[in-house]
């Protein structure tokens, strides 16, 4: 009686951690990696500073160029001339009384001339300060791509890992098991068990150490992101 509670006690730990393992393996499911990416590039606050960046210098390369604009202006004036130069051939000048009207227009540029001949760079180094941001945002979005993308892959090989030490750890867990029996049978020493009681000590440890590093690579991508995975369909 006392042999079979004790086998029951052996086979249901076994049990109990199988289902514990899966139970973990089912809960750190990783979604898809393309879902990742776009939940990382949604939330990422680096982003939306550079965007915010672009925006500024957008609005700053327009108002140099409004600036530019409102300094140019036209100027249209009319009037009326009471005298009349004319010379004759004798080279004699005649000066007449009476009215003819006239007609002016012009374009007037109200800017220093030293501005002025500066003014184009200005404008281009505004157009240059604005394409800069745009490519900035192109440099930091494959920066987190890169990032996301390699956490992603460190995670499958920690999950796969972990999978492995599992098995290994709940076949030694049996092995013990079994050990334990022979040892009260007498079939094998006390060394011998104690060789056994090592094996599984010094697996149980790379199992929780294989563990954390699972758990810690999974938190900094679900920091990266912005988002719990599990929350990610």
């Amino acid at each position: 009686m006392g042999i079979s509670v004790y086998l029951w006690l052996c086979s249901h730990s076994n049990l109990a951690f199988a289902q514990s393992a899966n139970d973990f393996q089912s809960t750190y499911t990783l979604p898809p990696l393309d879902s990742i990416i776009q939940v990382c590039l949604k939330n990422s606050a680096v982003l939306k500073l550079q965007d915010a960046q672009i925006e500024g210098q957008y609005y700053a390369l327009k108002s140099q160029k409004k600036d530019w604009s409102q300094r140019i202006g036209a100027n249209l004036s009319s009037g009326v001339s009471n005298r009349v130069f004319t010379q004759t051939s004798e080279g004699i000048v005649n000066i007449q009384n009476t009215y003819v009207p006239f007609y002016l227009a012009g374009v007037s540029i109200s800017i220093p001339l030293s501005q002025a001949v500066d003014r184009k760079n200005i404008v281009g180094r505004a157009q240059s300060q604005y394409k800069a941001a745009l490519l900035q945002k192109d440099i930091q979005t494959e920066e987190l791509v890169d990032k996301v993308t390699t956490l992603y892959y460190e995670l499958v090989t920690n999950i796969n890992i972990l999978k492995l030490r599992g098995d290994a750890l709940q076949t030694l867990r049996i092995q013990k098991s079994l050990a334990e029996k022979d040892l009260k049978s007498g079939n094998i020493t006390f060394s011998e068990m104690a060789i056994v009681t090592r094996q599984i000590t010094a697996e149980e440890s790379d199992y929780e150490t294989f563990k954390q590093s699972l758990l810690l690579n999974w938190r900094r991508l679900e920091n990266l992101i912005g988002q719990p995975l599990k929350d990610i369909p």
